[in-house]
């Protein structure tokens, strides 16, 4: 026994589907310890330890881990919801930018007024509202059935996710009209949105700590509606937690939203004096 000496297990993993490769090494390294332990205690029982005692010895710390949120240790909980909200919101970003594009490449802006009575107000929520309605119901989709399909558990509030669902969905709505108001054409609204996906999701914070990004990009991620969102959703759906929980989150979506409102009616006032001198 005294010869004994341990020895080194050596694992090559293909992480190219790290969902997979994640699986695999979690259970290979819950094997080689319990196997670890099993030879522990086979050495000191041979040197006439008793049963307890060897227990003691051979593992004198021992844990007790109770995973309170995603107990199934997988980033396919934590990845996909993740994405769907991706999904819906570059989905809202082309269609908006897009509408407001065109109509400022088909030279029908005036009609917009023009069937709105200039009222700004009406052309916010009758090009918003279609989408913003719309785009709930594909969240519901999103919520129920994808999450059936893929087995994630809802622990919070319907309604509370709703809320902030429709907040940010309102956000990024007014958000499109503005962005779409400085594009000529619908091909180049499309060609600037297409290059948005990736900085955007990587702005909330969801795969990175906001408190680890340089400064200048923790306040940007601050303006970026789906920041606040993809906070309050992980807490509500995997912690449970309540419209109290996630007060500073529906606090900062709706100042984003008053502000791209106030910031929309600014910029539709400004055409509407520019279609009117040339008129």
């Amino acid at each position: 026994l005294k010869f004994l000496r341990g020895t080194t297990i050596k694992i090559f993993l293909n992480t190219h589907r790290f969902l997979h490769s994640n699986d695999l090494n979690k259970a290979v390294n819950e094997i080689a310890l319990t196997k670890g332990q099993e030879i522990k205690v086979n050495i000191f029982t041979a040197k006439g330890y008793n049963l307890e005692q060897t227990e003691e010895i051979s593992t004198p710390m021992k844990d007790e881990i109770h995973f309170l949120f995603n107990p199934s240790e997988t980033y396919g909980d934590f990845l996909i919801p993740a994405i769907l909200v991706l999904v819906l919101q570059q989905t809202l970003l082309f269609g908006l930018t897009q509408s407001i594009a065109k109509e400022k490449e088909a030279k029908t802006m005036d009609e917009l007024y023009n069937f709105a009575n200039n009222n700004i107000s009406s052309i916010l929520i009758g090009k918003s509202f279609f989408y913003i309605a719309l785009y709930m119901i594909y969240a519901l989709v999103f919520y129920t059935v994808h999450f059936h399909l893929f087995k994630i558990p809802f622990k919070g509030s319907i309604f509370t996710l709703a809320l902030t669902t429709f907040l940010l969905l309102a956000t990024i709505s007014i958000l499109s009209l503005i962005i779409g108001s400085f594009f000529s054409k619908k091909v180049y609204a499309l060609i600037f949105m297409s290059f948005t996906s990736y900085p955007l999701f990587f702005f909330t914070g969801y795969t990175w700590p906001i408190f680890a990004m340089p400064k200048i990009i923790q306040y940007i991620s601050y303006i970026v509606p789906t920041t606040p969102y993809m906070q309050s959703m992980n807490r509500i759906i995997n912690m449970g937690a309540s419209i109290k929980d996630i007060t500073p989150e529906i606090i900062n979506l709706s100042l984003l939203l008053s502000l791209f409102v106030f910031l929309a009616v600014v910029r539709f006032y400004t055409i509407r004096k520019k279609i009117e001198v040339d008129v």
